[in-house]
């Protein structure tokens, strides 16, 4: 069974946990929980920011367009995106920030990463039904030998090298990340891994 194939087995199993976030949930979880580990660093990004460079900004507006209609989130629903898949139904919150709730598309988790199509969507809740709003996307590459010790096949996007190689989070593979907030603003800048403003 081939790497991808089998990971895409492992995430599909692992999507179809119970605790899944209605699109039109309530509230968040009173402690929600974060199966992400990161450094300091990484939750704070680098110090890129828009217009940095012409490449990197060009890329982040052809990901926030091809991502605008999933601002609704009975569209991302229709078009294959799940709550998950480790951490369904939990708003992704640490101390130095918040990320939200992450709907994947399993499909595009194992293909080879594109910018016009986002393997995850970041949501945050809003307004006093618990309403969610886009705030993130997320691209997602395997780790090709899924060795965390090297780093050969990391991505970059634009100028920004992708986060990982991440490994130890269940039901998923050794992989790469990269996140950009570009639905919300976020002062420790775009590819911050978690952002200080966002709220669960």
């Amino acid at each position: 069974m081939s790497l991808k194939t089998t990971a895409v087995a492992a995430l599909a199993v692992a999507a179809m946990a119970p605790a899944a976030l209605p699109i039109e949930a309530a509230a968040a979880p009173t402690q929600p929980t974060s199966t992400l580990t990161t450094t300091a660093a990484a939750e704070r990004g680098s110090p890129w920011d828009w217009g940095q460079d012409k490449a990197t900004t060009k890329l982040l507006l052809e990901g926030k367009a091809a991502s605008a209609k999933y601002r609704d989130p009975a569209k991302a629903v229709a078009d294959g995106y799940v709550p998950g898949p480790v951490d369904a139904g939990v708003c992704v919150k640490r101390s130095g920030g918040t990320r939200g709730y992450h709907y994947s598309n399993l499909q595009v988790m194992q293909s080879p990463w594109d910018v016009k199509k986002p393997a995850v969507l970041v949501y945050q809740p809003i307004g006093a039904h618990g309403a969610l709003r886009l705030v993130a996307v997320e691209w997602f590459s395997l780790d090709r030998d899924q060795d965390p010790s090297t780093t050969q096949d990391r991505p970059y996007f634009g100028s920004q090298p992708f986060i990982g190689p991440v490994a130890g989070i269940p039901n998923v593979p050794v992989h790469y990340y990269a996140i950009a907030w570009v639905w919300q603003d976020n002062p420790w800048g775009v590819f911050a891994d978690v952002n200080p403003t966002g709220i669960c």
